[in-house]
């Protein structure tokens, strides 16, 4: 009877521990997919914010300006002067129209030739003929009344001499305008993205591939409550549909408008609920082993005494079925749990030290992604076969979940040492591609670190500390190992300090452009300038690039600010060409997250639309770690550009991998030479050496060369030798503002380097 209730026991409790595991596991599986639904949805609204802001600041500057020439020439006059100047842009506007203080039109590109056509029954007009000082007005989305379609009208009024009302210019914005950023950013199905007056009425909305215009949302709970905050993120029912949705909105600051994104909760939680079923079909098929196993073995001991020796033996097997991730057959979190606090109890008796290695792999979402969940089951699999090789028969292997695993080593001799050369071991055999699935894939890890007794006296502790240590390794650049030190919890606080006062500086517009010129060495004169990122803050001052930039990298911040630098950078440089200098060239830094993003092409070609900047006048720089990988498709993206007209440069060359096929290959017009080969010129033979060989090459390859850092003439003297003829550098101007360098570009010797400076 003892042996039975044993068992009857037993099975009870591995099939509580067994599902209760496979709870937790679903539960952090659902936390981790609505954190990152959450944060992707925020930074969506971030952007389509910035998107919308833009848009309404060009229809309002178009209404400023053209209300400035009505006043002084007069409707016709006016209308002509902005279509010359190319201000009327059809591919962002529907037209323009101008009427009289009585609401007939006077002018417009559109239904400009219908005699006695009157509007003097729209809101816009009735309300600026009501309200003198209004400004610009957003109006609802009103149907056109010659033909099929809906505009949304931004208007402002008209004054006669004498102060009285005189009419209305109105600037009618198509409503896919604004929507064409749900296709830019791959949203589909059930997700939305809303434009919201604060009257609650809609001014577009797109949900799949169905827009809506005018809709009423006072009954909703997001856009309805009077006293809500100036941008929110919450899960709310819609309110027609019923579908539940992540909404994430913010308030314009310029303009009496919000910008709402909406993903569906049944999209987001559409692959955990696939994973939960297949957890929960293996699950179940184990319970009914466990069962029927017990069935069997209770049988077996009511027929015989010998069934003991079976009953104990399957036991262990279902104990093992219990302790063991099923998919790598490693030990899981509870057997690492329960033989990880052995293991110290054992550390602490023997006085000999243990360390914790915790390895989580890079990228891994890309290949789950890319390749399909069965392709990555097939990754995990080989990578505790591989790691399984490189420790002890005594040391501990075990799989936490996902892409986590911890490895114990015990009874060392010297835990900084071992532990190291077992990293090392690690990181060597992963440095190669691999055969998984038939195809080849490299698959990098990074590992954290931490000792016993020196960082944690219990396993929870060492594991804890492990972890941070391996996020500082993902930090420093991935596919490396780091030791656990007090420092790092500093620096985490740091980062997130820095990353929520970037978050502050976006929506507080506190970046700005810096440009440096770059000189023709033969002529002396600029030939392009370079755009420079700088960030002020108001608390900390001055923020240097290479203590922010890598902050924006990892969070994805770097997103929304390039694209900020992309099009106020091509803007400027519009306005500069207007002015006289239509010669001067543009680069613009890309950052390896942005080369990554697929809509990377429509991205410049919707700026260059945008801005009205010849693509022939953009220069795109890259760095070779960013052409890394993939040659095909690499290639198949450079082309694209390319094929949008705008140039592509190598910066930074000779400082990376230095790979010669990047030049051959891939269809690049310049290379930059990076300053630490042209500080010490001409009296460093290795960096003559070097500058010489860089600067024949790419002569021969037909590529344009640019030398940075140029600070001395006898540096300018020993490149022009060489046959160099671009360099950017303090000898020439050092990096200013928008401001400061336009007076340079139209005088540069007018501009002493104290005034140089003064601006930089």
């Amino acid at each position: 009877m003892k042996i039975l209730s044993s068992v009857l026991v037993s099975a009870t409790l591995l099939l509580t521990g067994m599902w209760a595991a496979i709870w937790v596991q679903v539960e952090h599986e659902r936390s981790a997919a609505i954190e990152t639904a959450v944060n992707r949805n925020q930074n969506l609204a971030v952007a389509f914010e910035q998107y919308v802001t833009r848009t309404i600041q060009g229809a309002d500057l178009l209404t400023r300006t053209m209300k400035a020439q009505i006043e002084r020439a007069g409707a016709e006059a006016a209308l002509h002067q902005a279509v010359a100047d190319g201000l009327v842009n059809t591919n962002l506007y529907y037209g323009v129209q101008i009427l009289d203080q009585n609401g007939f039109l006077l002018a417009g590109t559109v239904h400009q030739t219908t005699p006695g056509l009157n509007y003097g029954d729209r809101e816009h007009f009735r309300v600026h003929r009501l309200i003198a000082d209004l400004g610009v007005y957003i109006g609802k989305p009103i149907p056109l009344r010659l033909s099929e379609g809906t505009v949304i009208p931004i208007t402002r009024r008209i004054n006669l001499p004498d102060g009285s009302f005189g009419g209305v210019v109105i600037v009618m914005v198509k409503p896919s305008r604004f929507t064409e950023f749900y296709k830019d950013v791959s949203m589909e199905g059930d997700d939305f993205i809303a434009l919201v007056g604060l009257d609650r009425i809609t001014r577009v909305r797109r949900t799949g591939s169905t827009e809506t215009f005018g809709d009423d949302l006072s009954k909703s709970s997001v856009f309805a409550n009077q006293s809500r905050k100036a941008s929110d993120n919450v899960l709310t029912r819609g309110y027609k549909d019923g579908e539940m949705r992540y909404i994430s909105y913010r308030t314009l600051t310029d303009y009496p408008l919000m910008a709402a994104v909406g993903i569906s909760q049944k999209e987001v939680m559409a692959d955990v609920q696939a994973r939960a079923q297949t957890l929960i079909l293996l699950s179940a098929a184990v319970s009914l082993a466990i069962i029927g196993i017990t069935a069997l073995l209770v049988m077996a001991l009511r027929r015989k005494d010998l069934a003991v020796m079976q009953l104990q033996m399957t036991e262990r097997q279902l104990t093992t079925l219990a302790l063991r991730d099923p998919l790598t057959k490693l030990p899981n979190r509870i057997h690492l749990e329960q033989r990880g606090e052995d293991l110290i109890e054992a550390s602490k008796m023997s006085g000999r030290p243990m360390a914790c290695l915790f390895i989580d792999l890079d990228n891994f979402k890309y290949h789950n992604d890319a390749h399909g969940h069965a392709v990555g089951d097939l990754v995990l699999q080989a990578v505790a076969d591989e790691v399984q090789k490189l420790v002890r028969a005594r040391d501990l292997l075990a799989r936490l979940g996902g892409d986590e695993f911890v490895v114990l080593l015990c009874d060392l001799d010297d835990a900084r040492q071992e532990s190291a050369c077992v990293a090392e071991r690690i990181l060597d055999r992963f440095a190669n591609a691999m055969q998984v699935g038939g195809q080849d894939m490299t698959i990098s890890v990074s590992i954290g670190i931490s000792l016993f007794p020196e960082n944690g006296l219990t396993l929870s502790e060492l594991l804890r500390h492990a972890d941070e240590a391996m996020y500082s390794s993902k930090e420093r650049g991935r596919a490396r190992y780091n030791f656990f030190s007090i420092d790092m919890r500093r620096q985490n606080g740091e980062k997130l300090q820095m990353e929520s006062a970037m978050r502050r500086a976006i929506r507080n517009h506190e970046f700005e452009l810096y440009y440096q010129p770059q000189i023709n060495l033969r002529t002396g004169q600029p030939v392009g300038v370079e755009a420079l990122l700088r960030w002020h803050n108001p608390e900390m001052g001055p923020i240097p690039t290479d203590q922010f930039i890598p902050i924006a990298e990892e969070s994805g911040l770097i997103i929304p600010i390039g694209q900020w630098v992309l099009e106020t950078a091509c803007r400027q440089m519009r306005l500069w060409h207007a002015s006289g200098l239509s010669d001067l060239q543009l680069s613009v830094n890309f950052s390896a997250l942005q080369f990554k993003q697929p809509d990377l092409i429509e991205t410049v070609s919707d700026v260059l639309l945008e801005t009205g900047l010849n693509p022939r006048s953009l220069e795109l720089e890259l760095t070779e770690s960013m052409l890394l990988g993939s040659r095909d498709v690499i290639r198949g993206k450079l082309e694209r550009l390319k094929q949008l007209g705008v140039s592509l440069a190598l910066d930074d060359f000779g400082t990376g991998y230095s790979n010669l096929q990047y030049l051959k290959k891939y269809p690049l017009d310049t290379l930059k030479i990076d300053r630490s080969f042209i500080a010490d010129l001409p009296h460093d033979a290795d960096g003559e050496a070097i500058a010489g060989a860089i600067i024949s090459m790419a002569h021969s390859l037909d590529l344009r060369v640019i030398a940075e850092g140029i600070e001395t003439q006898a540096q300018a003297d020993s490149v022009i030798r060489k046959g160099c003829t671009l360099a950017q550098g303090y000898l020439y101007a050092r990096p200013m503002s928008a401001l400061a360098c336009f007076k340079w570009l139209h005088d540069p010797k007018a501009q002493d380097s104290n005034s140089i400076r003064s601006v930089a």
